[in-house]
């Protein structure tokens, strides 16, 4: 830990850091971009200055943080709709326009596809697209829970495709394999 102590970084001993982060935190910032955060590389994340700041906690608009946090969107709600397929296609149709499915079912089946189902159905459901009770479904002990498609994901089919046509476009798409 001695080594670490007496080591240089960023123009100074490290001891000589922690002692004037210890002494007073405005003497540990090092001079840096405006609105940036050091010690982070050339992949800097815009945090605004508030939390009221629109931008805050958003990255910089064309990096490739922004590319691949995009990509991960497409490749979840991809999945979404993959379950609200599944769902549609197994379950019952109701009188009032809507699939139902229950969970054992629904578990049974599509785990051959994806280990994530229960992660999936809640997402579904923070996105309105699907209804259960409780907070979490359990295999076996919540077999027999009804889950609901209670809107069209047709949307979110739409709203995929103009994300993936715009990542086309990105600038940190140009390395990247659709």
């Amino acid at each position: 830990m001695e080594h670490l102590r007496n080591s240089r970084y960023c123009g100074g001993l490290v001891s000589q850091r922690i002692t004037s982060i210890q002494t007073d935190p405005a003497d540990a910032i090092i001079p840096h971009a405006p609105g940036k955060i050091p010690f982070r590389g050339s992949h800097y994340q815009h945090l605004g200055k508030f939390q009221d700041d629109p931008n805050y906690g958003c990255p910089i608009p064309g990096s490739k943080t922004e590319f691949r946090g995009k990509l991960a969107w497409i490749h979840v709600s991809e999945e979404i709709v993959q379950l609200c397929k599944f769902i549609q296609e197994l379950g019952w149709h109701r009188a009032d326009g809507r699939y139902v499915i229950l969970f054992g079912k629904l578990f049974q089946f599509y785990q051959r596809f994806s280990e994530k189902v229960v992660g999936v159905l809640i997402r579904a459901r923070k996105q309105g697209l699907i209804d259960f009770e409780g907070e979490m479904l359990y295999q076996r002990q919540d077999e027999m829970v009804p889950i609901t498609l209670v809107q069209d994901y047709g949307y979110l089919e739409e709203k995929i495709e103009r994300e993936r046509a715009e990542l086309k476009l990105h600038p940190a798409g140009r390395y990247s394999v659709f």
